[in-house]
């Protein structure tokens, strides 16, 4: 990738180790992956032949830069901040949430987080980027606490949603998006929660998830973000909701992590 970058579609098992490998190669470029439907040797990859073809094309189009993302210089005021971050991504979103955690300082507002994966995948990213942060980083459990310090991913297969417990909830209701987990019920139910205090980031991924969700946090005052065309791998998400009216600032990758921060001092 680094001589001669190639759009890479992984066709991975449902394994500890064809996630690791698939994680990994993502983390390397690969743009996106497709389970396959019968463990490591599956001769009936038919039943994935839409969702393959329809991931290659999208890679033929896909952006294979690296955007380099700088620390944030901004610290968080830990005693008098009340917001709360929530990111959603899907193609290219392992890489761009890994790259902007990575860049955030040891003391974080409660952040959630969804990125369009299977299950056994989100336990792998979650641990993984849990070894490079300053900060707690898991995968979300029911009624895991929304506190500072802590971020949680949700789990593949299950929605994440946002309690006035102060809690998050887990369930299996019908994907949104044709996805599960999926970005639009864990904002929309975080911004009836925190209110103006959310602050939605929707980042690299196909479809539209994540738009109507940052049109809750901007109906009620809190701050919302998309990822701009140059830095994304497939700016479908992010320009669904710039184009429907709901994004605040439009920004580089690099440029978030600060963005959050400051966001976070108001």
């Amino acid at each position: 990738m680094e001589k001669y970058p190639t759009p890479v579609v992984m066709l991975s098992s449902l394994t500890r180790q064809g996630t690791d490998e698939t994680l990994k190669a993502l983390e390397y470029g690969a743009v996106d992956y497709v389970l396959k439907p019968s463990g490591a040797i599956s001769l009936d990859l038919a039943k994935v032949k839409t969702e393959l073809i329809d991931k290659v094309k999208a890679a033929a189009y896909a952006k294979l830069l690296k955007p380099e993302v700088t620390e944030a210089t901004i610290n968080y005021n830990v005693t008098k901040s009340k917001k709360v971050i929530l990111i959603g991504a899907s193609t290219g979103g392992p890489q761009a949430i890994e790259k902007i955690l990575l860049a955030l300082p040891p003391a974080i507002p409660p952040t959630l987080i969804v990125q369009h994966m299977p299950p056994t995948f989100t336990k792998c990213f979650a641990d993984r980027l849990a070894r490079g942060c300053k900060f707690e980083v898991k995968e979300a459990e029911e009624g895991d606490y929304i506190i500072k310090n802590r971020v949680l991913i949700a789990p593949g297969g299950y929605h994440m949603t946002a309690g006035k417990d102060e809690r998050v909830h887990i369930n299996t209701d019908p994907p949104v998006h044709s996805v599960r987990p999926a970005v639009d019920p864990m904002v929309q139910t975080a911004a009836e929660v925190y209110k103006s205090e959310t602050i939605g980031v929707v980042l690299t991924g196909m479809g539209r998830d994540g738009a109507n969700g940052l049109k809750a946090i901007k109906q009620k005052g809190g701050l919302t973000i998309a990822q701009d065309e140059k830095t994304s791998t497939i700016f479908g998400m992010p320009k669904v909701a710039i184009d429907e009216g709901y994004v605040n600032k439009i920004l580089s990758l690099s440029r978030i992590p600060n963005e959050m921060m400051q966001a976070c001092q108001t």
